[in-house]
């Protein structure tokens, strides 16, 4: 077995700044402000938050720090509702893609049920046609 000739060089961590203020386009700054979320920041709610509607962006500070107990429980609840929303839609979605197909199951055997009698006729038809016919 061989030896790889150079092993990866030890990543030394960035260090963090206490707090960071974004600006940007809303979506792109709030993108950015998720990855900074995930990496242990926080909105300061001490600070203001700068919205230019004209422009379409968004300024606001973050800083290291979890997030109070109020908003981890709001965000829970929040949570919550929109999975109980999420399985009422798909509940709906199910009942309405049944109905469909029971829909179409009825449409099919009616069709068929008139194309049976439809053939009926026809061979009734050509059954005198071909009795006019011979007389």
């Amino acid at each position: 077995m061989t030896k790889s000739a150079s092993a990866p060089a030890p990543t030394k961590p960035t260090p963090k700044p206490t707090s960071l203020y974004l600006i940007g386009i809303t979506g792109n700054v709030l993108a950015q402000a998720a990855a900074h979320i995930r990496a242990g920041y926080t909105f300061d709610l001490n600070a203001p938050i700068d919205v230019f509607a004209a422009a379409g962006t968004l300024g606001f500070t973050l800083k290291l720090g979890d997030p109070e107990a109020q908003f981890v429980e709001a965000a829970k609840t929040a949570t919550e509702e929109a999975y109980a929303i999420e399985q009422v839609q798909q509940a709906r979605a199910i009942e309405e893609a049944a109905a469909r197909l029971v829909a179409d199951r009825d449409r099919a055997a009616v069709k068929a049920q008139l194309d049976a009698k439809i053939a009926e006729q026809e061979a009734a038809l050509k059954a005198l046609k071909a009795a006019a016919a011979a007389n």
